[in-house]
C-alpha cells in the first residue's frame, strides 16, 4: 500500500505542471486521496479499538528467562581481551 501511494504522490513531480497533474490524478479516479481519507476515517472513528477487540490475547509466558541488560550496559571487554591474550599465549 505505501509503495501505490507513493507512486501516485509521485506523479506531479514527474510531469511537473498543475494542469497535468490534476489531469493524471483525475484519470486515476483520485484513488490516493480515497485510500487516505478512507483510512483516516476508519481510525478516526474508533477503528483501531475494534481492531484490538480482534486480536487474539497472547499467552503470558512464565519469566524465568535472564533479563537482557540495557543498551547502556557495555559487554566486559575487559575479560575478552583477557581471554584472548591467554589463548595466543597457549599458542606460542
Amino acid at each position: 500500500m505505501s509503495i501505490i501511494i507513493l507512486n501516485y504522490v509521485s506523479a506531479p513531480f514527474m510531469l511537473l505542471t498543475f494542469t497535468d497533474s490534476m489531469q493524471a490524478w483525475r484519470r486515476l479516479d483520485w484513488y490516493g486521496f480515497w485510500i487516505i481519507g478512507s483510512a483516516l476515517v476508519f481510525f478516526y472513528s474508533g477503528g483501531s479499538k475494534a481492531l484490538k477487540t480482534l486480536r487474539k490475547e497472547e499467552p503470558k509466558a512464565p519469566d524465568s528467562r535472564p533479563q537482557t541488560p540495557g543498551p547502556h550496559v557495555l559487554p566486559p571487554f575487559d575479560s575478552a581481551a583477557d581471554e584472548f591474550k591467554r589463548r595466543i599465549n597457549e599458542q606460542q
